[in-house]
């Protein structure tokens, strides 16, 4: 089999697995009967976990799927904790679906994603459940453009709120409703109104953004293709990447830099990539694609190309936050990219392929 192949085959094994992929956590059920089932439930995003939720009772026991009208809710063990709530009378019209349980006290906050964007929900005791409306965006006033952002949330909250007049500045300062500043505000309101009980707050605590770093040594080999020339060489660098946990603990933005020595020519490589990481203790498959810039230095010229680049393998846990990591990865031309390459070929053609290893370390 051409080398080509070999290297493509498993990238499109891996890109058609992934959809299928799962991620069980300790959590338990809370039945319609007020029964609750121990067990492991899969972790997914919020657009899917806000309407179904899947369910065994071990690792090995079939997969049992509910649906909001069937349960009271779910949760994974001191973390997220999905309650249903129906939302016929909201101006949604969605039924039953499962908010997550933000904070729980005077003033409950929820929170809810579909296709449309994020929502967020409050109820209080004599008040209904109301979502906080919130729409920005770019308007037009005497054919002149603006930014524009709503302000009903603010008016929404000052009622709810009112019995806590020393908050009403905190309201107003509320821009835009969101997931720390809600659970903030409802923590004071709860401490100014209710002395003698705490408020528990359910969501789970993390940076909005976190970083991994990768120091890597490699080896890469250039084909004869088209302007390039073959040949091998070693490579060192190092890949930083980046998640939010909250849209997703599967995606990251990957970059870094690498670079080579051979003979007098100089050789560099900063990745532009998303890769997928699959979500499990010890040991965690990965894939990447995306876009490789390079850029050689010879004889005092630089350089500068950009190729396609897909690569999968996997890191493997060797401490708390440090991961051996390993993977296999080619670089192909742009179909797009003819003038560049000075071809008139359209086929996507395998220009380099490398192997690398590192450790990946959690910040």
């Amino acid at each position: 089999m051409e080398l080509k192949k070999i290297i493509i085959l498993p990238f499109l094994f891996i890109i058609i697995g992934l959809n299928a992929q799962t991620d069980f956590r300790s959590g338990y059920v809370i039945l319609n009967s007020n029964d609750t089932l121990h067990g492991i439930i899969d972790y997914r995003n919020d657009l899917s976990m806000g309407s179904i939720c899947r369910f065994k009772l071990d690792k090995n026991a079939i997969e049992k799927i509910y649906y909001p009208d069937e349960i009271i809710g779910y949760r994974f063990n001191d973390s997220k904790y999905f309650i249903t709530k129906d939302l016929s009378n909201s101006n949604s019209k969605k039924g039953k679906v499962f908010l997550e349980f933000l904070i729980k006290g005077k003033l409950n906050v929820y929170f809810y994603q579909d296709e449309i964007g994020d929502h967020y929900y409050i109820e209080k005791q004599g008040f209904d459940l109301i979502e906080l409306p919130y729409e920005e965006g770019i308007k037009y006033k005497d054919n002149a453009p603006y930014y524009y952002q709503s302000t009903q949330h603010i008016g929404l909250l000052e009622l709810y709120l009112q019995d806590a007049p020393d908050l009403r500045s905190n309201i107003e300062s509320i821009k835009k409703p969101e997931q720390d500043i809600l659970i903030m505000l409802a923590r004071d309101y709860h401490n100014e109104v209710c002395k003698n009980e705490q408020c528990i707050i359910y969501e789970k605590k993390e940076s909005p953004v976190k970083f991994s770093l990768e120091p890597l040594v490699g080896y890469e080999k250039f084909a004869q293709v088209e302007d390039y020339t073959s040949g091998s060489f070693i490579e060192y660098g190092a890949n930083l990447y980046i998640w939010m946990p909250r849209s997703s603990e599967k995606i990251y933005f990957k970059t870094g830099i690498a670079f080579a020595k051979i003979g007098n020519t100089r050789f560099y490589k900063v990745p532009l990539q998303l890769q997928y990481v699959y979500p499990s203790n010890l040991f965690r498959p990965i894939a990447s694609l995306g876009i490789n810039y390079y850029a050689f230095n010879i004889s005092g010229g630089h350089y500068p190309f950009h190729l396609l680049h897909a690569s999968g393998g996997f890191i493997y846990k060797i401490l708390k936050n440090t991961y051996l990591s390993a993977n296999i990865s080619g670089e192909f031309t742009p179909i797009w990219d003819k003038i560049m390459f000075r071809t008139d070929s359209r086929r996507i053609q395998l220009v380099s392929y490398s192997l690398n290893v590192g450790l990946y370390i959690e910040l």
